[in-house]
């Protein structure tokens, strides 16, 4: 957050003229990007920790009916 604050004060005193706004767009693009690919990191990783939970719950019932069909 804090690299997306320095960005966007640094984009917008050099964007201010209109001289450098190629560079200010580029920069622009790549806060985005690196946002986009952390929340697709954090989506991954949430996913990842809640299907392993579920797969376990998932086992754990099935030995359970295992169990109780083999008594």
């Amino acid at each position: 957050m804090n690299v997306e604050a320095g960005t966007a004060e640094a984009v917008q005193n050099q964007c201010s003229n209109g001289v450098h706004c190629d560079a200010c767009s580029i920069a622009i693009s790549r806060i985005y990007k690196t946002y986009e690919v952390y929340l697709n990191n954090l989506f991954a990783e949430t996913f990842k920790t809640h299907s392993e939970a579920m797969f376990n719950k998932l086992h754990e019932a099935n030995l359970a009916l295992e169990t109780a069909a083999n008594n």
